[in-house]
């Protein structure tokens, strides 16, 4: 028996094949660009409630009576008294320059804004106590995004 082949015998899996090729393309397209997006959202979700966690543990794990709010330069900063080796220091965290910051120096050293260590970019660091017992702290990321959180000390 001889069968005549047509040229659609040829051309139906191919386009087949191509139309096949062309939608994973386009799928794979918009998904990564979905995927962009998504992590981008993250990132900047993230940065703005990691400061208010960087901020909580280090309070959390300061000695009892050893937080205060006071200023470094003209920074609201919470200030962290701790006693290493017989000598005293004072961790100042603050906002400055569109960033979280922490400095660390002895308590008879004269402190400046400029000299801390950035941890993250912030555009709003607000410390307000509450009590003697609570502090209210409120922190916004480059995008906008709030988060805060009330913090006991001990």
């Amino acid at each position: 028996m001889n069968k005549k082949r047509h040229s659609i015998d040829f051309l139906f899996p191919l386009a087949l094949l191509f139309v096949f090729a062309v939608s994973a393309i386009v799928v794979l397209l918009f998904a990564a660009d979905i995927y962009e997006e998504t992590v981008s959202e993250s990132s900047r979700n993230n940065s703005a409630r990691t400061s208010i966690a960087y901020v909580t543990e280090k309070i959390h794990n300061s000695e009892a009576g050893s937080v205060s709010i006071g200023k470094l330069d003209d920074c609201d900063a919470i200030i962290i008294e701790q006693t290493v080796d017989d000598e005293d220091y004072l961790t100042y965290i603050y906002a400055y320059n569109g960033s979280l910051r922490e400095l660390l120096v002895k308590s008879d050293f004269t402190a400046s804004r400029e000299l801390g260590s950035r941890i993250l970019d912030v555009s709003e660091f607000n410390i307000e106590k509450i009590n003697d017992k609570l502090i209210k702290i409120v922190c916004s990321d480059s995008s906008g995004k709030q988060a805060q959180t009330l913090v006991g000390i001990k």
